[in-house]
């Protein structure tokens, strides 16, 4: 072997060992950048009441009934009071929620208690406007690990998780419409 393949050798091992530490760094650098709280917002405007949303929102035993993804919902004692509920959504181990704070029909948050994917809020706040009831809900949550945050905000984006919410809200909300119509004849 002469000199220059030797170097050559020498290169592709230096850059086969320090090659992934220098990404990571990199990776590292590039996440201390990033805020570690990462939302996601989507707003809906459905006509229907802010009463109507709420309700809808807060009838925990109803969920599993229009959550495509809810595969049970179990009510949990909580200090003081306080609403907790432990979710199983289908391909993901069991999530504990809690009820943070309640201002009806205007805002609600939610959040992880334990275990979970690290520290998670949700925010709805609802308002009348003129074509009905406008429904924002933002997802917050954080990413304590640097080298972890330029993924998330490439890749690991919760806005279908909240617009597939969305959705369903709406779904089940006409549906509540076509019970009250039927009621009303």
């Amino acid at each position: 072997m002469n000199r220059r393949q030797r170097r050559r050798r020498a290169i592709l091992v230096r850059v086969a060992l320090f090659g992934p530490l220098g990404g990571s760094l990199a990776l590292g650098l590039v996440g201390l950048a990033i805020s570690p709280v990462h939302r996601e917002e989507t707003t809906q405007i459905y006509q229907t009441s802010p009463e109507t949303i709420w309700g809808v929102l807060t009838d925990l035993d109803g969920m599993p009934a229009w959550r495509q993804d809810l595969v049970a919902l179990e009510r949990l004692p909580g200090p003081d009071g306080t609403v907790r509920w432990r979710e199983t959504v289908s391909g993901r181990d069991p999530v504990t929620y809690q009820r943070t704070e309640s201002d009806p029909p205007a805002r609600l948050v939610v959040q992880v208690t334990a275990p979970g994917p690290g520290p998670r809020r949700w925010e709805y706040r609802i308002r009348s406007v003129d074509l009905g009831t406008e429904l924002a809900v933002t997802e917050e949550r954080s990413i304590g690990n640097p080298v972890l945050r330029p993924f998330v905000m490439l890749f690991g984006s919760d806005r279908d998780r909240i617009e597939t919410f969305a959705r369903e809200l709406a779904d089940r909300l006409k549906g509540h419409r076509r019970i009250a119509a039927a009621l009303n004849r």
